[in-house]
Parts: structure tokens; C-alpha cells; sequence
């Protein structure tokens, strides 16, 4: 499990600092499932917060049912840059529309 995961403790980091300078406090980052590290890795505005979980473990497997699908990414209605993976675990519904 990654140590930021932990939570605010007494002997933990400052919930209230921002280390990574992305206007995240930690303990906004902890709660949305972000690193309070990494100023590229925000909470996300959507609401879903991501599943630290198992993130960072899934290892692509194919295109087929039930293969784990390479993560790529997307930009979201609200702007945010977001990744396959970082739903993992949730049902997820893509909604792709083409126009010419």
C-alpha cells in the first residue's frame, strides 16, 4: 500500500500543507485518491475519486472480454485529464460521439 493512503495522523503529515504546490492540500489529495507528491496527480473534479487500490498494479492483458485493457486517457467534460485506470474497480461507461 503507498504511504499517502495512510491518512492524517498525529504523526503523519501536515493535512493542511501542500507539498506538491497544486493547491491540493493533503488532506483533499488523500480523500480524492490523489498522490500529495505529485502536483501532476489531482484529485478529480467529477466527483468518483480514484481507487487507489489497484491503480497502479494493473498490468494491460489484451482487447478481449475480460482482458485488462491498456490505460489511456481522456479528457473529461470538465477539463480533467483522466485515465482507464484510475476507475479501476467501478463500472465504467465510455460515451464516444464523432462528428464531421
Amino acid at each position: 500500500m503507498l504511504t499517502f493512503l495512510m491518512g492524517c495522523t498525529d504523526k503523519g503529515p501536515d493535512p493542511e500543507a501542500d507539498p506538491d504546490g497544486d493547491s491540493y492540500t493533503n488532506q483533499q489529495e488523500w480523500d480524492g485518491g490523489s498522490d500529495p507528491d505529485d502536483p501532476d496527480d489531482i484529485p478529480y473534479k467529477g466527483g468518483w475519486g480514484k481507487d487507489m487500490e489497484c491503480r497502479f498494479d494493473m498490468e494491460p492483458t489484451g482487447n478481449d472480454v475480460g482482458d485488462i485493457a491498456e490505460n489511456f486517457a481522456l479528457t473529461d467534460q470538465f477539463g480533467d485529464t483522466v485515465h482507464l485506470q484510475d476507475f479501476c474497480g467501478r463500472p465504467l461507461l465510455l460515451e464516444l460521439t464523432a462528428f464531421t
